[in-house]
């Protein structure tokens, strides 16, 4: 339940009502799920995809009149399940920042988004061979792996340069180095990491445990806490 909610019962009694995502105003089922602006942005971006612009007065109109905004019939099924991933993705937002104190990056949430609705729909036409809490870790790792091939593209000395990228997941690895499509449900990140690394040229990603290179391990946990920083 949302704080609004909770407090109207008497369970939360001396405890800050405001939004977890904004920190602005206080936390109701309107403004966590369309009124916050970090949820708006969400809900725009996603939006856009369709071609749709159009924004409700509050949460029961956009739930109830969802599915007469869709664009095209033949896509009605994934139009549904697009509003169900978003949802349910600011709800997980919502309790990263309340419970584990982790920001909640928009970028990120917004391959969940497309990530769940992908998910959902190989889950219910032909079966996942991958239970959804091993795809979704391996989604972040899929994203760090991004982040570690833009900032050698960002450098055009590295172009060509024999460059080794780690990463101690080894399914994702798998994924990337796979000559087919290696997930159907991430393939876009994928997919990225593939054109990035063809365009550095002699750059590969390959397996290597965390706890065998504890020292690419603190690096890069010291590098995620440089943002902002240029890293040569």
């Amino acid at each position: 339940m949302v704080r609004a909610v909770l407090n109207s019962f008497e369970i939360l009694i001396n405890t800050s009502m405001d939004c977890p995502l904004c920190n602005l105003h206080c936390e109701t089922i309107d403004h966590l799920f369309l009124r916050c602006s970090w949820a708006t942005k969400l809900w725009s971006l996603c939006m856009r995809w369709w071609g749709v612009n159009y924004f409700p007065r509050n949460f029961q109109e956009w739930f109830q009149g969802w599915i007469g905004l869709c664009p095209n019939e033949k896509f009605r099924r994934v139009w549904v399940t697009h509003f169900n991933a978003i949802a349910w993705s600011i709800w997980e937002a919502r309790n990263q920042v309340l419970f584990k104190g982790i920001s909640a990056e928009l970028p990120y949430f917004m391959d969940l988004v497309k990530f769940r609705v992908a998910w959902w729909f190989k889950h219910n036409e032909k079966g996942s061979s991958e239970p959804i809490t091993v795809i979704l870790e391996n989604l972040k790792t899929c994203c760090i792996d991004v982040k570690a091939c833009a900032l050698c593209v960002s450098k055009p000395s590295l172009v060509g340069k024999r460059i080794i990228i780690s990463s101690d997941s080894s399914m994702a690895v798998s994924w990337v180095n796979d000559k087919d499509f290696g997930n159907f449900c991430l393939w876009d990140k994928i997919a990225e990491i593939r054109d990035m690394l063809w365009i550095l040229g002699n750059t590969s990603v390959s397996h290597c445990l965390r706890s065998s290179n504890e020292v690419a391990d603190s690096l890069a946990k010291n590098g995620s806490l440089m943002e902002g920083e240029s890293v040569e």
